[in-house]
Order: structure tokens, then sequence, then C-alpha cells
């Protein structure tokens, strides 16, 4: 995934097992629960660099994904963005 670095092939390979490839995702793929950062957003580019949380893929908008600033709460700053102004994060394992 080229995301995350280890100091050696072993260190690489006991993380992958340890649980790296399932929380891996390909380039522009996201799941419940990820975190993602907010970048290029034009209309509100206060929240560019944002660290949210991706609820799941925006109702009726194909290519958007709700994220939401804490992941819970529905009405917190939740808010549908493009898969383009989101930005993978390094899973954490």
């Amino acid at each position: 995934c080229k995301k995350a670095y280890y100091c050696s092939s072993k260190c690489a390979s006991k993380q992958w097992k340890a649980g790296h490839k399932a929380a891996c995702r390909d380039v522009g793929e996201f799941e419940p629960g990820d975190f993602v950062r907010l970048r290029g957003l034009v209309s509100i580019p206060e929240y560019n660099g944002a660290v949210v949380k991706v609820v799941g893929p925006a109702p009726n908008q194909e290519g958007r994904w709700e994220v939401r600033a804490d992941g819970t709460d529905p009405n917190v700053n939740s808010m549908s963005v493009s898969g383009e102004n989101l930005e993978q994060l390094r899973p954490l394992v």
C-alpha cells in the first residue's frame, strides 16, 4: 500500500499478519469507520486538513461519502464529500 513503512521486511511481514492486511485499503476505497483527511474543498475551505470518520456512502449521491467529525452523532458536522476530496490515512493496527 506504500502507506506504512517498516525497519525491515521481517517487521513488515509481522505487521501484515497482525492486521495491516485487513485494515489496508486500495486508493479511493473507503469503508465505514476509516479515518480520512479532507482536502481540496472549495465551498468550505476551512475544513481542509480536518480528520473525519467515514460513515458510509452518501445516500442517493454516487461517488460521495458521508463523513462526520466524530463519526457517531448524526447532528455533529455530518457532510457529504466527493471521494476525490478524501485523503486516506495510514490504517492503525
